[in-house]
């Protein structure tokens, strides 16, 4: 999955980056394995769903403490979201 934007406009250093879209990757399939729903995982955690698809999507980063808190409902540790990235 890429993400398009506009090849005129210089990347900022906000754009969502290839991690970023694989750490959303990693926590829905973690999410949908466990069947837990983006509802569900947004009250755990104190966001809405949307930011949860966000998240997902690669759209919005993950804080290293939102990242923590994911991994602890899900009952994984923060390098299980990391695994299959290359180096």
């Amino acid at each position: 999955m890429s993400i398009k934007r506009d090849p005129a406009r210089p990347q900022s250093p906000r754009d969502p980056q290839a991690i970023d879209t694989h750490i959303g990757k990693r926590v829905r399939d973690l999410r949908r394995d466990r069947r837990i729903s983006q509802t569900e995982l947004g009250n755990r955690i104190g966001v809405s769903f949307q930011l949860v698809q966000k998240y997902e999507r690669g759209r919005n980063r993950f804080s290293a403490a939102r990242l923590y808190e994911v991994c602890n409902v899900m009952g994984v540790s923060v390098a299980t979201v990391f695994e299959g990235l290359d180096p």
